[in-house]
């Protein structure tokens, strides 16, 4: 039997498709200079912020805890840390459900930029604290003002997913 060769041997390759260094090295962690900029980002709905934040490793984990972090610094006692946790949560579950059926994000993808777009929220709440205007309802406020930042962020980052979709 006569040996068949694949006619896509004798394509030629763009040069930027076969050298990885012609491209550039792939981000797959967050770097920690990058993380003020994601805060911010993510806060004003910026597609690409967003974007990094969903598709970075280690991305979840550091949310997380900048989220503690800042609601261990807002909250001027445990109760209100608490309450603030359950509003952000309860929140979160009904804006997820609901942006879920019109964005296409997946679960995980809405509690991670959760976690990101209460961020800036809670450092204004932890600065009008430490300067004595902290209380329990400015730290459910920030929970509240997180999940509208939240829905503009997912709309920011659903924009390519809906174009990929649609064929553009």
């Amino acid at each position: 039997m006569p040996t068949r060769k694949m006619e896509s041997l004798d394509t030629r390759v763009a040069r930027h498709e076969g050298d990885a260094r012609a491209r550039g090295p792939r981000r797959a962690y967050l770097a920690r200079s990058e993380v003020p900029q994601l805060v911010v980002g993510t806060a004003l709905g910026d597609p690409v912020a967003c974007r990094r934040v969903l598709g970075a490793r280690r991305g979840g984990r550091i949310g997380l805890l900048l989220a503690l972090t800042g609601l261990a610094l807002a909250a001027p006692n445990p109760r209100a840390a608490l309450e603030a946790a359950f509003v952000h949560v309860a929140l979160g579950l009904l804006v997820g459900l609901r942006a879920r059926r019109r964005s296409g994000h997946r679960t995980r993808e809405v509690q991670r930029l959760a976690l990101w777009t209460v961020l800036t929220p809670l450092g204004v709440a932890a600065i009008a604290r430490l300067a004595g205007f902290g209380s329990e309802p400015l730290c459910v406020a920030a929970a509240i003002v997180g999940q509208v930042l939240l829905l503009r962020a997912l709309r920011a980052s659903a924009e390519p997913l809906l174009r990929r979709r649609r064929g553009e």
